[in-house]
């Protein structure tokens, strides 16, 4: 399945200077918006996505289009013009990844299924809805042969370093969750691991904690066949909420529609912090929460108490 990410840095460090928020918004939303940098507004308010019906279970060669979304009013709030097109991709470079544990399909849009009418937060008891992720190809291969990593520790080391360098592929191989329900390891959906790996590259503070949280090999450690893998417990966000029509983004997920009463499960998760971006009838709500190996199930209320 085919991802898409805009590389935001190239963005600022190109246009940044050029780039100015409008009086007209700061009399509107006051010293809030000016805690913010001009390119977070403008990434905000621009969104990219790849055509749905047609980048999944792809081959070399087939061309996967893409389409750009620009808020209407983002012209109210920053002194800068957005020029863009919608174009497309050739696929190309598919190759079969390393052994390991092999990575769970998503859920699809038309896995998803309406909530009940709730008050408060979800007790469990009541229906959810799956938000969806952005891929559903499984990319990593079943083990084969014998490990490599002959202990718990290199197999950490392993990881650290395919972590430091974005080797999505030798991550998503090594990690796993196991069912609460059935016991059984399951990988995670690639465009959760691409996320958690760009995140862990760029903050090697967190990177290390991460590490270091794992290392009890009676809690984490998991044999796979001949594979020696990283097993963590199922992490989920609850999303509660209380707008009709709100389109909710999380990092590493498919933007997913919800309406007032409904509440969404988000998972599985990997730990790391998520940025939450909700536009609602109220105006844009974000947030940046960190999910760690110590909490099972996240409560995020949008709208609601």
């Amino acid at each position: 399945t085919a991802s898409i990410k805009v590389d935001w840095d190239a963005i600022e460090e190109k246009y940044g200077d050029r780039i100015h928020i409008r009086n007209e918004a700061i009399e509107e939303y006051g010293g809030f918006i000016m805690m913010m940098k001009p390119i977070d507004v403008v990434r905000d308010n621009v969104r990219v996505r790849f055509d749905e019906n047609k980048n999944h279970n792809l081959s070399n060669g087939d061309e996967v289009s893409f389409q750009w979304s620009v808020d209407k009013d983002l012209k109210h709030y920053v002194s800068a013009i957005i020029k863009y097109s919608d174009d497309y991709y050739t696929v190309y470079g598919l190759n079969p990844s390393v052994g390991g544990i092999q990575n769970s399909s998503d859920v699809t849009n038309d896995q998803i299924t309406s909530a009940k009418n709730v008050d408060g937060i979800n007790d469990g008891s009541r229906d959810s809805a799956e938000i969806p992720n952005n891929d559903d190809d499984k990319s990593s291969a079943n083990p084969t042969g014998v490990n490599t990593d002959d202990t718990y520790d290199e197999l950490l080391d392993s990881i650290d370093q395919a972590l430091s360098n974005m080797n999505y592929d030798y991550v998503g191989s090594k990690l796993a969750y196991e069912d609460p329900d059935t016991g059984a390891l399951t990988g995670y959906p690639q465009s959760v691991v691409e996320y958690f790996t760009q995140y862990m590259s760029d903050n090697p503070d967190k990177r290390a904690d991460f590490i270091n949280s794992i290392k009890d090999k009676k809690k984490y450690s998991a044999i796979n066949g001949s594979a020696v893998l990283v097993k963590l417990p199922l992490l989920q966000f609850t999303i509660n909420m209380g707008y009709d029509g709100c389109v909710v983004s999380i990092s590493g997920f498919s933007d997913t529609q919800m309406n007032s009463g409904q509440t969404a499960v988000v998972g599985p998760l990997l730990p790391c912090i998520y940025r939450i971006h909700a536009e609602t009838e109220k105006g844009i709500q974000e947030s940046n929460v960190e999910c760690n190996l110590t909490e099972g199930n996240l409560k995020i209320n949008i709208g609601t108490q």
